[in-house]
This record gives structure tokens, sequence and C-alpha cells, in this order.
């Protein structure tokens, strides 16, 4: 296990995340995105992107061995 902090990234910084996440998981998950998908303009995924947290994940200590 590691510690680690977790920090909510702002709509305005999602788009890129969301395209590509939308890359590699369009044909499970795009039923969730109303229609947009990674081939979706800025301003498409900027829109949907409220509905969708992304967190930044950090480590924070060292990783221990699981028990």
């Amino acid at each position: 296990m590691q510690d680690f902090t977790a920090v909510e990234v702002s709509d305005d910084d999602k788009p890129v995340l969301l395209r590509a996440y939308l890359k590699r998981w369009k044909a499970e998950v795009g039923v969730f995105f109303g229609g947009v998908g990674p081939d979706s303009s800025d301003a498409e995924l900027r829109a949907v992107a409220p509905k969708h947290p992304v967190f930044r994940i950090t480590p924070t200590g060292p990783a221990t061995p699981a028990a």
C-alpha cells in the first residue's frame, strides 16, 4: 500500500484527459458521455466535464508491502 493525495482536476483542464480516456474506453463508457467522444472539440468535452470527476493522484510516502 502507499499513501497518496488526491486533488480534483479543474473542468478547464479535463478535456485532454477525457479525450485520452475516451480514446481507450469509449466502447465501454461512451453511453455515459452524452454523444461526446475522443474526436469532440475541447468545448464539447468541457461541457460534460462537470459530470465526470477526474483526480490527480500523488504518492506521499514510501510503498509498504501488503499484509
